[in-house]
């Protein structure tokens, strides 16, 4: 799957590209905890750590909801807006079927390892910086 970085709030995050329903309707299930870890990159001792994740890009706003059947690690879900801002976020449960529902449109949203945003001071309003060569190979 295609990887890219994204940056929030001077964080690094290097995610895999979901853009195909049959990449997203997979999304990170299976996926165990120690793949979302993060890493350094080699040869960079004492840098900030690159978190990991899954972003998923959709055509156009909407209202999204995820769930967690077959996902195995507990997730942080962040819904963003086309502008990059965050809208609405949750920390999800592994093999939960309920919907977790974004309230509001929303164009992208990124997965990551459950508390992830909380420690890194991630939440409503922040913004997303992601790179133009994802969002035009999104269109």
């Amino acid at each position: 799957m295609e990887k890219a970085t994204i940056r929030i709030n001077n964080h690094e995050f290097e995610v895999w590209l979901a853009r195909t329903d049959e990449e997203r309707e997979r999304g990170l299930m299976q996926v165990p905890e120690e793949a979302l870890a993060p890493f350094s990159r080699s040869g960079d001792a004492g840098a900030s750590p690159i978190y990991r994740g899954m972003l998923f890009l959709f055509d156009d706003e909407m209202p999204l909801a995820f769930w967690m059947a077959n996902t195995i690690t507990p997730l942080d879900i962040a819904y963003i807006a086309s502008d990059g801002r965050i809208v609405k976020t949750y920390t999800m449960a592994p093999l939960e079927t309920r919907t977790y529902p974004s309230i509001v449109p929303a164009q992208y949203a990124l997965e990551v390892k459950a508390g992830l945003f909380e420690e890194l001071g991630i939440g409503l309003g922040t913004y997303v910086e992601i790179p133009d060569s994802v969002l035009k190979a999104a269109r």
